[in-house]
């Protein structure tokens, strides 16, 4: 401080000025104050930039944790004035805590059907390989939310658990996915599902959705899991190595996202009506081609007797959405 009387600046206040013995007695009670406003020590700042990295590092991966010091260090650089303390009950900033992630599995307790969590994004749908049919053209950007996928195509035993007959032309058994099912059908399959699990919301994949899990998030692969055709026997029952029949789920290698059979083995139901232009004016974010409602519907991957071309995960087919379609199943989406 700085003597009032003569204005030498003091280390260390006592009483009286040492170099003109004014009385301090005065100004006493506010060095007091500034005592207690002064700022943390260099120690006390280390240690809080410290456990600000390490709360980063914890909950942050990549270029994040990047981001998080950056903010936690600009804040400790925005503290201004005298008064230099941190208000434990200050409210966060937007984004500084992380939402918690969703599970990553979930299991249907009615009919165990397992589900994966798909994280949402954007990618560019349709024919991105330049050989595809018209139907696929033009590719264009769509995004869609998250969602949970079925895991495998649902299987002949879950179908009889909720509705009591196979209907199926192979009946190979429980794990053996069913088929020969009309897209109506698996609306009822759908309504009886609702009622006993009134908790999670069941429906079928739109094309959209299909499409981005079957390509491991939208990535450019031709089929799932793989984007060469001298490696698909390993992910996908076609006419190349099936021997003419279907195959229990989960019998070939899975996609990136842990996705079974979403090339070849059956054909599977998605919620859009078909139409070849449908492509022509979609809309971008969690687009369904609707046209009418009753016509025919979308079918998507291929089946067992068919050729690598239709297994593509950008391949389009079409079925009359009230007819038992031959060697057409399904697999389920449940909403986040």
């Amino acid at each position: 401080m700085n003597c009032p009387n003569c204005g030498n600046f003091i280390r260390n206040p006592i009483n009286f000025c040492p170099y003109c013995r004014a009385p301090l007695n005065a100004v006493v009670p506010s060095l007091i104050e500034i005592r207690h406003k002064r700022k943390p020590g260099k120690t006390v700042m280390i240690a809080l930039i410290l456990l600000f990295i390490a709360f980063a590092a914890y909950h942050y991966k990549g270029s994040k944790i990047l981001t998080f010091v950056e903010t936690m260090f600009s804040r400790v650089g925005n503290i201004k004035g005298t008064d230099s303390r941190i208000s434990a009950s200050a409210p966060a900033a937007q984004g500084d805590i992380p939402m918690p992630k969703p599970p990553e599995k979930y299991t249907d307790p009615v009919t165990g059907i397992d589900f994966v969590f798909v994280r949402g994004g954007c990618y560019r749908m349709g024919d991105v390989f330049g050989d595809g049919d018209a139907d696929e053209k033009p590719p264009h950007e769509v995004c869609v939310n998250d969602f949970y996928m079925s895991k495998f195509e649902v299987t002949q035993g879950q179908w009889v658990t909720l509705m009591g007959k196979n209907p199926s032309s192979f009946a190979g058994g429980k794990s053996y996915p069913v088929e020969k099912i009309s897209w109506q059908d698996t609306q009822n399959f759908i309504n009886v599902l609702k009622k006993k699990n009134s908790v999670a919301k069941f429906r079928l994949p739109t094309e959209a959705e299909w499409e981005y899990a079957c390509r491991s998030g939208g990535k450019d692969e031709k089929w799932a899991g793989t984007g060469k055709e001298a490696t698909l026997g390993e992910y996908a029952w076609s006419d190349l190595n099936s021997g003419g029949k279907p195959h229990p789920v989960g019998s070939a290698k899975p996609n990136g996202l842990g996705l079974y059979d979403m090339s070849g083995n059956v054909w599977e139901w998605v919620e859009d009506d078909y139409a070849p232009d449908c492509y022509q004016d979609q809309e971008k974010d969690n687009p369904i081609c609707i046209r009418g409602r009753g016509g025919n519907r979308v079918i998507r991957g291929g089946n067992w007797y068919l050729s690598s071309r239709f297994a593509r995960c950008t391949a389009r087919s079409s079925a009359p959405s009230s007819g038992s379609a031959y060697s057409v199943g399904f697999r389920l989406v449940r909403e986040k």
